[in-house]
């Protein structure tokens, strides 16, 4: 019980933080997922045990190149050129590995890219360009808002009447009556959210919604996770007390972003 009062607060001061710095504007917004970004390719470095710090490089560029405080062209040609010289780099070292050149690009696919995209939904429903400044946080936050009550009642539902283990050899604690208890959670908070929230989508599109964020939140959850497995460790880090590190926290949002994205952009 212990654990999950442990758990419970600094899930919420994570929680706080996310709803205050992305309600508040997009340039806080833009702070607080750049550090998160950073920190987060930071442990994925460890993970995988990748060497190079060019990738910081990388990020940084890319990350600001989905922002609207630089012309287009300049932060996109500048991404190109970070990208081509580590590569240059890599088949002109005859010491560069095949792993180097696979962790440099799953980095980017898997962890950089995604925060690229997570910076542009708030965008997607109000102008449907970040160039005008027109942010509108209000799916965003009902994405954060889906994910959180899939993890929370996934937990208390697994804690309470889990029996039968999901994919055991990937996370042994995650079970399919957690999954279910999660996933019907989030439809009902969907359907919630269909009527009072303050947002231009239906009934049908917010179920899609849901499901989306339910769905691969778990699946995030299990991508991590067998990074870890493959890594001998528990935690992505020791820094939250109940949580682990910054990537054990986000990594539904990391696989979520990218199809929140897409759909939004396709129902627009």
């Amino acid at each position: 019980m212990r654990e999950f009062y442990i758990r419970a607060v600094f899930a919420l001061i994570y929680a706080a933080t996310l709803l205050v710095s992305t309600y508040s504007s997009k340039h806080s917004y833009y702070a607080l997922f750049f550090l998160l970004m950073l920190l987060c390719v930071k442990e994925f470095k460890n993970l995988i045990k990748y060497r190079s710090n060019w990738i910081y490089v990388i990020a940084v560029l890319i990350f600001i190149s989905f922002t609207d405080y630089f012309p287009g062209y300049f932060i996109y040609a500048l991404t190109i050129i970070s990208v081509v010289i580590p590569f240059t780099l890599m088949f002109l070292n005859d010491k560069i590995s095949k792993n180097d050149i696979s962790n440099f690009v799953l980095s980017i696919i898997y962890v950089i890219l995604p925060f690229g995209l997570l910076i542009r939904i708030p965008f997607i429903h109000s102008s449907y360009s970040p160039s005008d400044g027109n942010y509108n946080p209000t799916l965003i936050i009902a994405a954060f808002i889906l994910i959180w009550t899939n993890d929370t009642f996934a937990y208390i539902v697994g804690k309470s009447i889990g029996k039968h283990k999901l994919i055991e050899r990937i996370s042994p604690n995650k079970t399919i009556e957690g999954f279910i208890g999660g996933i019907m959670a989030t439809n009902i908070i969907g359907y919630i959210m269909s009527t009072y929230y303050p947002a231009e989508l239906g009934m049908l599109h917010w179920f899609i919604f849901a499901n989306i964020c339910g769905i691969l939140a778990v699946m995030g959850d299990l991508v991590e996770s067998k990074f870890k497995r493959l890594a001998h460790v528990k935690d992505s880090a020791k820094v939250i007390p109940g949580h682990g590190g910054f990537l054990d926290r986000l990594d539904s949002l990391i696989l979520v972003a990218p199809f929140v994205y897409l759909f939004l952009q396709l129902v627009k």
